[in-house]
């Protein structure tokens, strides 16, 4: 009966995603132009184009400049978004490319970094394209690229097909139990983003896998507020696992878990430290009384 109602829960959130992401629409209502051809080749490189709802995708990004390729002043960013056949984003892995160095970059070359990519649960098989522009967000400028335009301002440079977990232990919560240190969860629905902050210091329970197992953490830290980088600790069961020092703005940590950390135990204690915190209301910057540290986007375990 417990397994039962496990599934009919399973099946009921299932049918919950999809009737948010048949509300959902594409964002690129408005038509934009872009202004400037940038002279640069876009490309990327995945492990798979088969993958299942709540799991990792690795992926090399690849640029090719062109002979003209000059890189223009402010910041740059890269906006990937994977969309369905009606033109709705579902998957978004928009990042700088400043941090990986493109006011260094030089004409006639090929540059390429790695990133993870989490694939959110998708209720039913569905084949994804994987579109990349560059945009500007001072501005909003928006710059050709040398590829064929798929929609507007962004390239065609790939396709994935995402599936709907096998079972539910493949879900979340299945795995992850948050404990005390952590505010609620919050949303926004025009992105349909979500995060999780944490103070200075929050624990979960990580449930025995039986197998190795990636432990993943996509965060954003307010260094801006905060005055100063900050160190991350990870503790398992108490005891100290990593530390990362000297972390500011977005960060990803990926850490793999073996099997014997659990030493036969149903779940163990995951806990996450840091080492500076700030009371918004304090600095003046809103009203916000809560203590915080870290937002944390996307906490992953399986």
């Amino acid at each position: 009966m417990k397994q039962n109602n496990r599934i009919s829960c399973y099946i009921g959130l299932l049918c919950l995603i999809s009737i948010v992401l048949a509300c959902g629409d594409s964002t690129e209502k408005q038509p934009l132009q872009p202004q400037v051809n940038l002279a640069i080749s876009p490309d990327i490189s995945i492990e798979t184009s088969r993958v299942y709802g709540n799991s990792l995708l690795h992926a090399t990004y690849r640029w090719k400049t062109g002979t003209t390729f000059l890189p223009p002043d402010g910041s740059l960013m890269a906006k990937v978004h994977f969309t369905d056949d009606k033109g709705n984003i579902l998957i978004q892995d928009d990042h700088s490319l400043l941090l990986q160095g493109i006011k260094d970059w030089k004409p006639d070359q090929t540059y390429d970094y790695k990133r993870i990519v989490y694939i959110p649960l998708i209720p039913r098989i569905t084949k994804l394209d994987i579109l990349i522009g560059v945009y500007q967000p001072d501005d909003d400028t928006r710059f050709f690229l040398e590829a064929t335009p798929a929609v507007r301002d962004k390239y065609k440079v790939g396709e994935i097909t995402v599936y709907p977990p096998r079972n539910p232990e493949d879900l979340p919560e299945a795995k992850i139990e948050f404990g005390e240190g952590w505010h609620n969860a919050e949303f926004n629905t025009a992105d349909k983003s979500k995060w999780r902050w944490m103070a200075g210091k929050a624990v979960c329970r990580l449930k025995n896998p039986h197998r190795n197992a990636e432990l993943f953490l996509r965060g954003w830290i307010p260094t801006e507020d905060l005055g100063q980088p900050s160190n991350i600790t990870i503790l398992i069961n108490g005891e100290p696992f990593r530390t990362y020092e000297n972390y500011k703005g977005n960060f990803d940590i990926l850490e793999s878990i073996s099997q014997s950390m659990f030493n036969d135990q149903d779940m163990i204690e995951l806990t996450i430290e840091t080492d500076k915190t700030y009371v918004p209301a304090e600095i003046g910057k809103n009203d916000d009384q809560r203590r915080l540290g870290i937002m944390v986007r996307i906490m992953y375990f399986n």
